[in-house]
């Protein structure tokens, strides 16, 4: 890429135009400021904006909240009498199946050394 760059003088004009357009565009002239001119007056109202309000917030009334007063319950209040539903498991859980060890209907354990192909 460089080194056509600057083999061809009409393409090596064309690059400094080009890098000259793009500084001006960016920076701007005595007469017109560019984009960098343009952001740096919008950050500067932003932040004067923001100065005002914040003045306008340190200058009000201090205004603090009452605390809230609050009093101690009875512990015969706080206490639950355990009332309504009851939450402990029946005495005979279900099972998963017939009722077999947890197993399933029909199960029939095989032997450890059991011949599996013709069991």
């Amino acid at each position: 890429m460089y080194r056509k760059l600057f083999t061809d003088w009409r393409i090596a004009l064309a690059f400094v135009a080009v890098t000259a357009i793009s500084a001006v565009l960016f920076v701007g002239t005595e007469e017109d400021g560019g984009a960098l001119t343009q952001a740096t007056q919008q950050v500067h109202g932003q932040k004067q904006d923001f100065q005002r309000k914040i003045d306008s917030v340190n200058n009000g009334p201090e205004v603090y909240p009452e605390p809230e007063t609050s009093e101690f319950m009875p512990d015969e209040e706080l206490l639950d009498d355990a009332s309504g539903f009851d939450p402990s498991p029946r005495d005979e859980a279900p099972m998963m199946g017939d009722g077999n060890d947890g197993n399933p209907p029909g199960f029939e354990p095989r032997p450890p050394d059991a011949d599996y192909d013709n069991y």
